[in-house]
């Protein structure tokens, strides 16, 4: 992410609404590595980084096309990766 793009924090129910997938399936996916994790905002609130739900959105759409349910586990890693390395 470049040093100009704005950083947006998502809540959960629009991340619910732009996923399509409920908190309990998403806190599944977090859990197992296979979705981005929120970020502590306040003491009671947390957050998704949007550009890192776009990403997620975007690598489902890209399995799907491409039709590869074995895909996932080597996407689920390089998501991993992508999200755990220093912004460049």
């Amino acid at each position: 992410m470049d040093s100009s793009a704005r950083v947006r924090f998502l809540r959960l129910p629009e991340v619910e609404q732009r996923t399509g997938l409920r908190h309990t399936q998403i806190h599944k996916l977090e859990v197992d590595g296979r979705f981005p994790r929120r970020i502590k905002i306040a003491v009671r609130a947390a957050g998704w980084l949007e550009h890192e739900i776009n990403a997620w959105i975007e690598g489902r759409v890209t399995e799907s096309r491409t039709g590869g349910s074995n895909r996932e586990s080597k996407q689920a890693g390089e998501f991993r990766a992508s999200i755990h390395s220093p912004a460049q």
